[in-house]
């Protein structure tokens, strides 16, 4: 699982640079190579959930649509 939370940290930092990186001053250029470098990113951050991550074991046909509610009757 740790894994998943590094890529998931170090893809949402990113983000959040990527985000505010005008207001920071950065150039047009370096906000366009995060730009290109972004989808490298979050392929390896799905694919570290993917290889790392846990499935669970409640289905939808015993009522659970999201893990954390009680099931639908």
């Amino acid at each position: 699982m740790k894994g998943c939370r590094n890529a998931i940290l170090v893809t949402s930092l990113y983000l959040a640079l990527y985000i505010i990186s005008p207001y920071l001053g950065i150039s047009f250029q370096v906000t366009a190579f995060m730009f290109v470098l972004s989808p490298f990113l979050l392929i390896w951050m799905v694919l570290s959930i993917l290889i790392n991550g846990k499935a669970s074991n409640k289905t939808f046909e015993e009522g659970y649509f999201y893990e954390d509610q009680p099931p639908h009757k």
